[in-house]
């Protein structure tokens, strides 16, 4: 199964990350594995993590967010 592409936002630049790197208050960006970037409910490609990521009762690396606006 080939996962998502997830990239934070690190100082002024978003750097390629693993799902496991996500902190409590981190922005990041997500991409399906075919290239589609991942929007959110108001329109914009940003989210922030309210959790660090956890390991969710499917065995999958999942984060709590914030909707950015």
């Amino acid at each position: 199964m080939e996962m998502r592409k997830i990239k934070k936002l690190v100082k002024d630049k978003f750097v390629k990350c693993e799902m496991q790197d996500i902190k409590a208050g981190d922005v990041f960006r997500l991409w399906e594995a075919n290239g589609e970037v991942i929007m959110s409910p108001t329109g914009t490609p940003y989210f922030m993590a309210a959790t660090d990521a956890f390991i969710d009762s499917d065995g999958m690396w999942a984060v709590e967010i914030f909707i950015v606006e």
